[in-house]
Order: structure tokens, then sequence, then C-alpha cells
């Protein structure tokens, strides 16, 4: 594992020591810095690549006097949404060029990436199929989605996320004749669901990984080169692959 990461950080180091890479950075505004001065622990904030756990985990640390008031005992006790809209957001949320003068050399750096596709399938899913971040609408203003979208229509797109993203089998079928589709209702469903018919971790990275598939297969290719520019950084530092999945 030491030889993995020693090559990781050289073949970064090379690649943003690139002319194009130093290029790039002059147009970058990078304000998502997640610092903790008693801890000199340093994050870099990226979307769709663990960004909501590690915001609990510095709300936690930075806010531990606050944590106790609220009886929180674990980070993932933090509500999603407020620990990326507040009350709860994490102390220390920086821009990188304010922070970098008065950020100690010992300062421990460190940051976690994910595949560029993988990462805009899961944005589509979170953010655009499921409107205004349905993944979490039992819990946070459901009576607001529902100007647009019936009970029944919003659990419908909810209910395909989860098989997207591997939580419940793509061979369980939507419920179509439920009593109603209230928090309740559809909680009990996918409780039961789950006991009855779990599905394997193996069998659920099969099915993230078809529906990836799947999903880039309606993408053309003029768009696939767009996604290629865009993302050359995380291809190059981080040696993904530049093909879309198959």
């Amino acid at each position: 594992m030491t030889d993995v990461f020693e090559n990781r950080r050289l073949v970064m180091k090379q690649a943003c020591e690139s002319h194009w890479a130093l290029n790039l950075g002059k147009k970058l505004n990078t304000w998502s810095i997640l610092y903790d001065n008693p801890k000199n622990m340093v994050y870099c904030h990226v979307a769709k690549a663990g960004c909501t756990t590690w915001g609990r985990i510095f709300s936690f640390i930075s806010r531990a006097d606050e944590m106790r008031r609220l009886n929180i005992t674990s980070p993932f006790e933090i509500q999603r949404r407020k620990v990326h809209y507040g009350p709860l957001l994490p102390i220390g949320n920086k821009n990188w060029d304010n922070l970098k003068p008065e950020l100690p050399t010992t300062a421990k750096k460190f940051m976690f990436t994910r595949d560029p596709y993988a990462r805009l399938w899961s944005v589509y899913l979170d953010k655009f199929y499921l409107p205004d971040f349905l993944d979490y609408y039992l819990s946070y203003k459901m009576h607001n989605l529902t100007k647009c979208l019936s009970n029944k229509e919003l659990v419908r797109s909810m209910w395909y996320v989860f098989q997207a993203n591997g939580h419940i089998r793509s061979s369980s079928q939507f419920p179509e004749d439920l009593p109603d589709y209230t928090e309740p209702t559809v909680r009990t469903v996918l409780e039961n669901l789950v006991r009855g018919n779990p599905i394997t971790k193996e069998e659920s990275q099969t099915q993230r990984r078809s529906s990836l598939v799947e999903a880039y297969k309606t993408v053309t290719s003029a768009h696939v080169r767009a996604i290629q520019e865009k993302f050359q950084a995380d291809f190059e530092m981080f040696e993904y692959d530049i093909r879309p999945p198959i």
C-alpha cells in the first residue's frame, strides 16, 4: 500500500506541475477547504466523493460543545442537510487562497477522488432525476415537492434511484397499489423489502455498475468528449480511464 500511495502522489505531482494544470489553477477559485486548527488537518471538499461524510466529521470535531448540547454522540447522527446548508456547517470552511498563508507546513492534507463518469451519474441521480434533493425527501419538505409531482410519482423516482445505486434489487417491482405514498407507509415498505429480500455487497456493486454502463450508452460522442475535456485534470492526476464505462 505504501508503494501504491507513493506512486499516486508522484503521478499527481507531475500532472499538477504540467503546463496545462498550472494554467487551469489560475482560473480556479477553490473555496471548499475544511481546516481544523487544533487537529492541524486539511480536507479538500470534492462533491460526490464522500464529502457529506467528511463534512459530518469536521462538523462533529469543530462544534464539539454544540454536539454535546444537542446530545449528538456520532458524526453520522448529524442530518445531511444541516451539514451542507446549516445550521451545523463545519467551522473552518475556507477559500484556499485565504487559508494557504496561515497554514502550517506540518498540516495533514488529504482528499478523496472518484471516477468522473461515476461522479456525474451520481450527480444526475441525486440532483436532477430526484427533484430538490429527493434522496432525503422523506424527512425534509416533501410538501414543497408535491406541488409539481404527486407523492406516488416522487416515490417512483426514488425507487429507481435506490435500484440504480444498488440499495434494492432491480427486480423489485414498484408498489403500484399502496393505500398512500406518505413517509410512514413508504418507509415500512422499504424496510420490509430490505429485510425480506436483502441484496449482497457483490450484487449491489454489479447492479450499480450495470446502471452506470447503461446510462452512458445513451450519451452522445460529443458529450463524452466534453466530459473528457472538462475532467482532464481528474483523468491525468488520478489515472482514471478516460474511456466511458463499458
